[in-house]
């Protein structure tokens, strides 16, 4: 009986073998295994100074070692992956394979809905040298959510680099009714805040936060506090004001800040740590921001948001925000405030039910004024839209001189197209000379909480402008995200009648679109019956050669994808060579081949 003589699991090389040939072949494989993992398989030992005495793990035959080490639950692969360097790697790699934990060694990671061994696994894996992307999804409860973040900041701290980081709650949010507990806001910020900085020191280029909008339901009235008379508070906020903010023009925005999310002026509660104002750190420079959180909108992550956006302005070149409750006067002081002289890609988003409150066009037009030379993608859902009669002498139109792509609500799409502004959209003469770069324009739908449904008549007066839009070549996107009263359908099929009765309809005159996209929701879902319609509705395109379809409801998806729709809209669009539906392609002109064929052979 063999043993082994010191607490390691193979601290001494064996020279024990029944059989060598058959030892030397298994070394062999355990290198054509270990090799991708950055591992150098032991060589065997010609020298007989050693007796042959002691197996130890590493030596048994590799299938059994694999074997065993996929037998192991996930606290018992981390464990073994810390005893020896010979296991550490095929441990590691069966616990990330186990966990569809994607590529940690390829240089990129994708956790989702992993267990909690997760982090402490890449922390310690020897082959996670660098990162080039880190997507990561917080988990449920509240005390493990907390221990993830500090975790986070422990991986990134060990890296060189690292250069895009998409970090999300969503989970935390599905799970938000069942937390009993409390948020410490100003821990939380401690934690969340030092994880972003050490990620933006680290060079992140690419930083996107979602989620997290229900964890400020979390933050507690009051509770482990100290009070503090409001004169005194409002003379330190005040100086924090002019030190950090006196020399970037947000002084304006955080004055609204302080009053609006402040306590009462009575009395001020503070926790009994005190406050200091935080400032991202001066070395960040990220390109692309995602703030998909409304968390990162409110106290007590509001200041540092928008001192990040001052201080990155130089090198920001996308910014991409999704709101769900901010108030109007938030978006007010804030598109008003923000000043990026590189920003090129610009989208305001929100769920598929758009709350009451929101941003206003008016806000909107004063942002885009300020980035009126510069915007070269501009997508917009959610915002208001021009009510009533609008002043012209206030309201002066930007020309975004260097705009190459939009989607948004038709208003929006006219008010772009046209170039000017007016009393009454309906009257809108198109200025030939605007937006000469435009070849890809989009109209959504949209559906708001609580409003009236969306009228689709107004993609016609869109289409009416889009069909005169000097561009012979147009990449037209129709994002459905209504389907109440006057839908989809309706539209769909009054447009339909129309065209077999006179041939007039705005569709069949849209001769400069070549490429067709039609988008939705992965949520939502349109009648049956538009599916019935769908191919002799997208025939009715004169020009178009191409047709997409994205973001769809997973069963649209499975009808879409079926051999007998896409022989329909083959027979239908006899110009169209390719059907893309989701990620799946289809080449129309080989649907009509087979076809052809198959009545030939008939």
């Amino acid at each position: 009986m063999t043993g082994i003589n010191e607490p390691g699991l193979c601290t001494k090389a064996s020279k024990y073998s029944p059989s060598r040939s058959q030892h030397e072949r298994d070394l062999q494989v355990t290198g054509e295994i270990l090799q991708p993992l950055g591992v150098r398989a032991r060589e065997p030992s010609t020298s007989d100074s050693v007796p042959y005495t002691m197996a130890t793990l590493c030596d048994l035959p590799t299938e059994v070692l694999l074997e065993i080490i996929q037998q192991l639950d996930n606290p018992a692969l981390v464990n073994l992956a810390r005893t020896c360097h010979c296991v550490h790697f095929l441990a590691l790699d069966t616990f990330f394979s186990k966990n569809d934990i994607w590529e940690p060694k390829s240089g990129w990671v994708v956790a989702y809905n992993t267990p909690v061994e997760t982090l402490p696994a890449l922390h310690i894996a020897l082959f996670v040298q660098w990162l080039d992307q880190l997507h990561y999804w917080f988990n449920f409860p509240m005390d493990r959510m907390i221990e993830e973040v500090r975790a986070l900041r422990a991986l990134v701290s060990r890296l060189p680099t690292i250069r895009l980081v998409k970090l999300h709650f969503s989970v935390v949010d599905q799970h938000y009714f069942y937390e009993q507990g409390a948020l410490d806001p100003v821990v939380w910020k401690k934690e969340v805040q030092s994880l972003l900085d050490l990620i933006l020191e680290k060079g992140c280029s690419e930083l996107s936060v979602q989620g997290g909008e229900t964890l400020v339901k979390l933050y507690p009235h009051h509770g482990g506090v100290v009070a503090f008379p409001a004169e005194d508070i409002n003379v330190r906020r005040r100086k924090q004001l002019r030190g950090l903010f006196g020399k970037v023009g947000l002084r304006p925005f955080m004055e609204f800040a302080n009053q609006f999310f402040a306590p009462s002026q009575d009395t001020i509660l503070e926790t009994a740590t005190e406050r200091k104002v935080t400032i991202p750190t001066s070395n960040a420079k990220p390109t692309h921001l995602s703030i998909h959180s409304d968390m990162l909108l409110q106290n007590p992550f509001l200041e540092w948001t928008m001192a990040l956006l001052s201080s990155a302005a130089s090198t920001i070149r996308t910014l991409s925000i999704k709101f769900l409750d901010l108030p109007q006067e938030t978006w007010k002081i804030f598109l008003n405030n923000v000043n990026l002289p590189q920003l090129l890609d610009f989208k305001i988003t929100s769920d598929i039910i758009v709350p009451l409150d929101g941003v206003s066009f008016i806000d909107i037009h004063a942002f885009l004024s300020h980035h009126s030379t510069t915007i070269e993608t501009l997508q917009l859902y959610g915002v208001g839209t021009p009510r009533g009669v609008w002043d012209p002498s206030t309201l002066t139109t930007p020309i975004l001189s260097r705009l190459q792509r939009i989607i948004a609500h038709p208003c929006y799409t006219i008010w772009i197209l046209n170039n000017l502004v007016m009393d009454n959209i309906k009257n809108l003469l198109l200025n030939k000379d605007a937006s000469p770069n435009l070849t890809e324009i989009g109209i959504a739908s949209e559906s708001h909480r609580g409003a009236a449904p969306f009228y689709y008549s107004l993609f016609d007066e869109a289409l009416e402008r889009i069909a005169t839009f000097p561009s012979k070549k147009i990449k037209l996107t129709l994002r459905f995200a209504s389907f109440g009263r006057s839908d989809v359908t309706d539209w769909i099929q009054k447009h339909l009648a129309t065209n077999n009765a006179s041939k007039s309809t705005i569709i069949s005159r849209l001769n400069n679109v070549t490429s067709l996209v039609i988008s939705s929701f992965s949520n939502a879902k349109y009648d049956y019956k538009v599916i019935e319609m769908l191919p002799d509705w997208l025939g009715m395109f004169a020009n178009v050669t191409a047709i997409e379809f994205t973001d769809q409801h997973p069963e649209i998806v499975k009808i879409l994808e079926e051999k007998e729709f896409v022989r329909k809209v083959a027979m239908a669009c006899p110009k169209v060579g390719l059907l893309d539906v989701q990620t799946l392609k289809f080449d129309l002109d080989e649907v009509r081949k087979d076809l052809t064929n198959a009545e030939g052979g008939g």
